[in-house]
């Protein structure tokens, strides 16, 4: 994990056979969070109409234009519950433990890569070396084997680069590069890092 891997980031990473963050890295906060923007004063200042027509209730519940009643706050207080208790089950499952290790944890909470790592939210402290060097031994990957970096420079052509590496990785197979030292490949969250095959 790089600087910051909470929520959405943790949920992303907590499945992996090994996770490895910073001593500094944000992460954690798993957690729901929701509300409700209502604009009907605002609209009302600037002279704009809103109506609608329903028929029920319920139906005026995702309008901007109304605040929720009394049904509509339980019924998205129980959804949030219900989103809650599934992502922490999947925090429990994903780091192979119970959900009543982990809900204290939960609750939104965020912690540092480090104590993290002494939580058992994450597997060790580490950076970008670290997380190679597990991710080759994990592979089976010899140290010191050969390895190539490519630089990934946007996400619009992220698979037009990806496609001009596997023709190059494809001849280089074609020529005799033996092909059992690319088992691994690492793309950085952000597209503009680097892709490496080993």
């Amino acid at each position: 994990m790089g600087n910051l891997a909470g929520s959405g980031g943790y949920y992303i990473a907590m499945y992996a056979d090994r996770i490895l963050a910073s001593p500094g890295t944000i992460t954690g906060s798993i957690g729901v969070i929701s509300g409700k923007f209502v604009a009907r004063e605002a609209a009302d200042r600037i002279g704009v109409g809103w109506d609608g027509v329903a028929l029920e209730g319920a139906a005026r519940r995702s309008s901007p234009m109304h605040p929720l009643d009394e049904a509509g706050r339980a019924r998205m207080e129980h959804e949030l519950d219900e989103i809650y208790k599934d992502f922490v089950m999947r925090a429990a499952d994903g780091r192979k433990t119970s959900f009543e290790k982990i809900e204290p944890l939960a609750r939104g909470r965020i912690w540092t890569g480090a104590r993290a790592a002494e939580l058992g939210l994450v597997d060790g402290v580490g950076g970008w070396r670290e997380a190679e060097s597990e991710l080759a031994r994990l592979c089976g990957v010899a140290e010191g084997s050969e390895s190539r970096w490519w630089v990934l420079t946007s996400r619009a052509h992220v698979w037009n680069q990806l496609r001009g590496m596997a023709s190059v990785l494809w001849a280089e197979v074609a020529a005799g590069w033996d092909a059992r030292t690319r088992g691994i490949v690492e793309l950085r969250d952000d597209f503009s890092g680097n892709l490496r095959l080993k």
